[in-house]
């Protein structure tokens, strides 16, 4: 009878062992703070030397704390060398000679006709009524890169565009 008693309460007394421990794990891990940004901490369990040899009675092992790893610091910067300027220095200055003027080509182009200089704008205004396109287009050049007077320039474009393209 009394077989049968242990084999009846025994399923009942195991799940209040379990629930029992659970319910104070449960406890154990409230009563301790515990931050958002932590990770819990592993649990390792180790045979104790009671246990190896079959004694401590079937006591469950005792939990050690894992080893703490501290992070490494960042590494500071390494400060900027002495010779690192922010101004920049003109060490030397060269240039050919002839070189003063820039690059570029130099184009000179002369008087459309012998006196162009010494006449008024509008005698050359007239001479162009009648003048071949390529005298015209030597006079728009020759205008444009002196006096640049814009009447002349005017009737130089009207003759040149008067005229057609150029054949060949």
């Amino acid at each position: 009878m009394r077989t049968l008693l242990n084999v009846v309460t025994l399923p009942a007394k195991l799940t209040l062992s379990v629930a029992s421990r659970v319910i104070g794990l449960v406890r154990s891990e409230d009563s301790a703070p515990a931050t958002a940004g932590d990770p819990p901490e592993p649990t390792y369990f180790r045979p104790s030397p009671e246990r190896s040899h079959g004694g401590n009675g079937g006591a469950p092992p005792r939990a050690e704390p894992a080893p703490r790893f501290e992070p490494e610091p960042a590494p500071e910067p390494e400060p900027e060398p002495a010779h690192v300027s922010e101004e920049p220095e003109l060490v030397a200055e060269t240039a050919e000679p002839g070189a003063e003027e820039g690059a570029g080509a130099e184009v000179h182009v002369d008087e459309p006709w012998p006196g162009y200089n010494h006449m008024k704008a509008a005698d050359i205004k007239d001479r162009l009524r009648v003048a071949p396109t390529a005298e015209a287009a030597a006079v728009s050049l020759y205008e444009a890169a002196g006096k640049g007077r814009s009447s002349v320039l005017q009737a130089a474009s009207r003759r040149v565009k008067l005229s057609g393209p150029p054949s060949a």
